[in-house]
């Protein structure tokens, strides 16, 4: 039987002995160093500042709210003032709405080509977004009768362009109704999808589109507030009934919500909102007074989110990776091939569909997570793939003599996993550690396709307000920056260190 001895300083010397010269060594005296411990502790940190009641999501005080579905980025019908507050024809027909109801509302941003999904998959009780009732949505949803009726409107930049000719470029959101009929009724121009309206509206402003098919109030009051380049081009397309539609499962609703329409439409209120937004002499507008002072503000809140996520997701993601390579490396043989081909899967899909697929996929499983958690979640498994494979790589990279000199010294596992192994793997992971974890925040953007209030989102809600790309965007860079590029010089720091040392060529470093 194998005797036991203390893990002393000689000891580990004498192991060092045996092993490669000045490895070990050099390698204990990174162990040392604890600005490892420092990440670590940042972390940590997140997870104690991040209030708890958003891991559960928003409660709300009434126990149903009525969750109304728009994209936020369709002014004047929804978008985000100077104060972040969502504001515009839809989100005031919306707040009426629930008032008849005697719900309050709750509502959720998504990206228009995955709005509908959101709805079938039980995230969302209605969507008052300006969806036009079509008979290919109706298949599909329930729509109540139309709020109000508008029609496509074809705008140009330039009243001369041959808008049927080769090479004539016309922008129009994905998903819309007015991008089948424009295939249709323009097939020889080459038809540019694009997210949303605000994105269309860019690039008619820089040259690249000769024109746009919105809905005509859209269009119209883009012209009057924003001063937009652009004159309708002949009559509307085509006139379109505007809808409000609930899953085709959730009948009652369907009935409450037609007839609530039915009573609003009616009232003297609906024309004075109507006329407020798009008459003759309408007085509602965006709001102008977009300042640095109210943009910044909106921006920090985008980005606690983000370093909240990403932490929380992040840690998850640690926490996984250390039980997968443990799996990986000293599980039963079945056990470690399955766990290597479930990281496989995961390293080889795009972090956007294991996003979507948790947001959107499990409700159909009874598992109901809220955007927020989707996201934490997706991040952890994501990242867990990364890291385990950075972990079982380090592992593997520990020459075998270090185990076997340490058995031979009397050392137990977890001891020689502690003196010996370690402080060797900690030069392997650092930068590629430090890399995971950046690519994760950048990666975190991508939360916002899934309502997720995170950065990205924020910066997206004001350019729909202010029409200004530009200065936001660079805003949200350097608020990105100011999170990944300490990691970045904490990296280069290490790897400093580790020449210093005579560790970098050891360790497998360049």
């Amino acid at each position: 039987m194998q005797s036991s001895v203390p893990v002393t300083s000689s000891s580990v010397r004498a192991c060092t002995a045996i092993a490669p010269a000045g490895k070990l060594r050099g390698s204990r005296a990174f162990a040392s160093d604890r600005s490892w411990i420092h990440l670590g502790v940042l972390f940590a940190l997140l997870v104690l500042m991040a209030p708890f009641p958003a891991l559960a999501g928003d409660a709300a005080d009434d126990p149903s709210p009525l969750v109304v579905g728009l994209t936020g980025k369709y002014p004047p019908f929804n978008f985000t003032d100077a104060s972040g507050a969502l504001v515009g024809f839809d989100v005031e027909f919306a707040r009426a709405l629930c008032a008849e109801l005697e719900r309050p509302c709750e509502f959720r941003i998504l990206p228009w080509d995955g709005i509908l999904a959101a709805l079938l998959a039980g995230r969302l009780d209605v969507i008052v977004g300006s969806m036009a009732i079509t008979e290919e949505r109706a298949r599909e949803v329930t729509f109540s009768r139309p709020y109000y009726e508008s029609g496509a409107q074809l705008f140009v930049r330039n009243n001369e362009v041959a808008l049927d000719a080769a090479g004539t470029r016309i922008g129009v959101t994905l998903g819309t109704t007015y991008e089948q009929h424009l295939r249709v009724a323009l097939p020889s121009a080459e038809v540019v999808t694009y997210k949303g309206d605000i994105e269309v509206v860019q690039d008619v402003q820089a040259g690249r589109l000769d024109g746009m098919v919105t809905d005509r109030l859209v269009g119209a009051w883009l012209i009057r507030e924003k001063g937009l380049a652009l004159a309708p081009h002949g009559e509307p397309l085509f006139v379109e009934q505007l809808g409000i539609p609930t899953a085709p499962g959730n009948v009652a609703l369907g009935v409450q919500v037609d007839a609530a329409v039915a009573r609003l439409r009616a009232a003297p209120t609906y024309d004075a909102l109507f006329e407020r937004w798009f008459g003759t002499h309408a007085t509602a507008s965006a709001d102008s007074g977009f300042r640095l002072s109210s943009i910044l503000p909106l921006l920090a809140r985008g980005l606690w989110v983000t370093v909240r996520m990403s932490g929380l997701g992040l840690l998850l993601g640690a926490a996984l990776a250390i039980v997968l390579a443990i799996g990986m490396l000293g599980g039963p043989r079945p056990l470690g091939s399955a766990l290597a081909l479930t990281v496989d899967l995961v390293r080889s899909t795009p972090f956007v569909v294991q996003l979507l697929a948790l947001y959107f996929g499990l409700p159909a499983v009874g598992i109901d997570l809220g955007a927020f958690q989707s996201a934490v979640l997706a991040i952890g498994l994501h990242s867990s793939a990364y890291l385990s494979e950075l972990l079982k790589a380090a592992y593997q990279g520990v020459p075998r003599g270090q185990h076997q000199a340490a058995s031979t010294l009397g050392l137990s596992r977890m001891e020689t996993l502690r003196h010996v192994v370690l402080p060797q793997m900690t030069p392997r992971l650092t930068a590629p550690v430090l890399n995971t974890v950046v690519a994760m925040i950048k990666d975190s953007a991508i939360a916002s396709v899934v309502s997720v209030p995170e950065l990205t989102m924020e910066a997206q809600k004001v350019i729909g307000a202010t029409f200004r790309p530009l200065e936001i965007y660079a805003l949200a860079a350097i608020m990105y920056a100011l999170i990944t590029w300490p990691l970045l010089l904490l990296g280069r720091a290490q790897e400093r260190k580790l020449k210093e040392r005579g560790l970098l060529h050891a360790s497998g470093g360049g």
